[in-house]
């Protein structure tokens, strides 16, 4: 995924427009938030990330514990059980 370009230009806005920002809709990947962190105060706080990449990743997590758990690809859960 390193191919993704992030938005670095932050040059383009004013330090008030910077200090304005109020909230900055994002997926998931690291150089995005680490962009944010770097040229925006308070970024944690104002990052909002889309509920797509939120679902994958929650998806992500629950099938690590699931074959942590069960084992095997998912399609052979249901035969485990």
């Amino acid at each position: 995924m390193a191919s993704k370009k992030a938005w670095t230009d932050w040059g383009t806005l004013t330090e008030s427009q910077r200090e304005g920002i109020e909230a900055v809709a994002m997926d998931m990947w690291d150089p995005y938030i680490a962009s944010l962190r770097a040229h925006v105060a308070e970024a944690d706080r104002k990052i909002v990330f889309d509920k797509f990449h939120v679902a994958q990743h929650l998806s992500q997590a629950v099938d690590e514990v699931r074959r942590k758990e069960i084992g095997g690809p998912a399609w052979l859960c249901h035969l485990t059980q």
